[in-house]
């Protein structure tokens, strides 16, 4: 009698594991190009907020310190100043307090002041005539600052850590300095 072997169908069990650490690969490689996806979106994010509160503060030293009639103080990273406020002039000051910009108006205190933008890695002004030379307050006459230049740092919070860097210049156009730059 002759013995005939059934063919079966199905898969050996060197198949099945070959299988499964094939899909387990492509299930690892998968993963990390959707964690850097992720990781990507998140970075871009965060820089998106970080650079409008930059600009919504650096608007707003603008719009206050382009009307500058007379500066009390000005520091690195203070400046107290007047500006027109309807038919009077008013005091002004804006500055660091901590790690955080502030703007306050009349005798209110800096630290009691409006936040401007918070997690100030650092904020520095400089102040300039026409020629490019530096102002000094005290030195020279109110009508010889012709830009303030501001260099603000925000402190980037995710891993990475570092800041992000914005800058911008100031006219003032109330000084009384005809040689100062427009816009």
């Amino acid at each position: 009698m002759k013995t005939e072997l059934k063919k079966e169908n199905g898969f050996t069990l060197l198949e099945v594991i070959l299988v499964l650490i094939l899909v387990g690969i492509a299930s690892a490689v998968a993963g990390m190009g959707i964690v850097r996806a992720v990781d990507g979106y998140m970075f871009a994010r965060d820089n998106s907020s970080m650079t409008q509160k930059a600009q919504l503060a650096l608007s707003r030293m603008t719009r206050e310190m382009v009307e500058i009639q007379g500066v009390t103080t000005a520091g690195g990273s203070s400046i107290m100043f007047t500006a027109p406020m309807g038919a009077v002039s008013d005091n002004r000051t804006i500055g660091l307090v901590g790690t955080t910009l502030k703007f306050a108006e009349g005798a209110t205190a800096l630290a009691s002041g409006d936040t401007l933008v918070d997690n100030v890695a650092g904020f520095a002004m400089t102040y300039s005539k026409s020629d490019g030379s530096a102002w000094v307050l005290g030195t020279d006459a109110i009508n010889l600052l012709a830009r303030i230049n501001i260099v603000l740092r925000l402190t980037r919070q995710d891993v990475g850590g570092g800041y992000l860097e914005f800058t911008t210049t100031v006219n003032p156009r109330n000084t009384g300095n005809i040689n100062a730059p427009v816009g």
